[in-house]
């Protein structure tokens, strides 16, 4: 009896993980340019579904962007130097995580 209920056990938590929802990963972008082509080029082959991630793709200004990242509008963040400059003299706030 208590290896049935085991098994059972088992099943329904493999079957309960195969269901799970795919996490959403937001990567917030300042531009569409050459050094981002690697993303719409693994979406479009779907490397990321192969992981089992929905990558959303936000175009925003650079300096939002690291705003957006702090607040955790977005997953991920791309940006240039000058960006970060910025949102540190409009009361960025830096985190260590």
């Amino acid at each position: 009896m208590r290896r049935a209920i085991l098994g059972l056990m088992a099943i329904l938590l493999l079957v309960s993980a195969a269901h799970a929802a795919a996490p959403s990963v937001r990567v917030g972008i300042p531009s569409i340019v050459v050094t981002l082509l690697p993303l719409p080029v693994a979406q479009e082959r779907g490397f990321f579904q192969e992981e089992g991630l929905t990558v959303q793709p936000v175009l925003m200004a650079a300096a939002l962007n690291i705003k957006a990242l702090l607040s955790g509008d977005v997953s991920y963040a791309t940006t240039v130097g000058a960006a970060v400059i910025c949102s540190k003299a409009w009361a960025g706030v830096w985190v260590n995580r």
